[in-house]
């Protein structure tokens, strides 16, 4: 089956490691890449391999060094307050390996859990979005998320795979048997990042218009 190995960005705020322990365990013994975004030393559990940033980088530009880090073709990215299906990695593998897109964006089947007053009737829609397993040749080629993209890189980087390279994006699994639990809560980081952030909106409908080149990797 594909290799595979997890991603998890941890920052420096105890909301950012209130549900760390939860991430972890439902890896399930799969290799796995902590980046300690300035988080601490006290986050170092001896099952993971942990990468230290030496300041601030946030959540996109931390994924990218641990897609970097990784020693496997294809990188399953996870939220330090989510968690995956016990089934997770070996459904993945088998779909991955029977799809065999070496450029491939392979998102997961969602369940929201926590805050669901905020959710919509999309709470289990296949759509593609941000929980997903993606191949470290397709991070070499477009260079990952973007910085531009501020606090929404990873939203930005799939309208722009949506608009230009679609053909790349695969959904795993089915809708009726999610693979990975997103947690909604008031310390999330996509909530906070709204906030701060009105202009996230424009940008991701200019990113996928200038970013045309058919060689990747390139912005105009």
């Amino acid at each position: 089956m594909a290799d595979i190995t997890v991603v998890i960005p941890v920052g420096p705020e105890a909301r950012h490691k209130e549900h760390l322990a939860q991430a972890i365990a439902s890896v399930n013994g799969q290799r796995a890449v902590i980046v300690n975004d300035m988080a601490g030393a006290t986050l170092l559990p001896s099952i993971c391999r942990v990468v230290t940033n030496h300041w601030r980088l946030g959540v996109g530009a931390s994924f990218n060094i641990g897609i970097a880090a990784a020693n496997t073709p294809n990188v399953l990215m996870l939220g330090a307050d989510d968690s995956l299906s016990p089934d997770c990695i070996e459904v993945a593998s088998k779909e991955i390996d029977r799809i065999g897109d070496p450029l491939g964006y392979y998102y997961l089947p969602i369940e929201y859990v926590g805050d669901w007053e905020t959710q919509t009737n999309e709470k289990r829609a296949h759509v593609p979005n941000n929980c997903a397993i993606v191949t470290k040749e397709l991070w070499k080629l477009t260079g990952g998320f973007p910085p531009e993209a501020c606090e929404k890189p990873d939203t930005v980087f799939v309208s722009m795979m949506m608009a230009h390279h679609s053909k790349h994006l695969h959904a795993i699994g089915s809708i009726d048997h999610p693979l990975y639990f997103h947690r909604v809560h008031p310390g999330q980081e996509t909530k906070r990042s709204a906030e701060y952030w009105p202009a996230i909106e424009i940008i991701r409908d200019t990113f996928p218009r200038v970013w045309k080149r058919p060689e990747w990797g390139r912005y105009e």
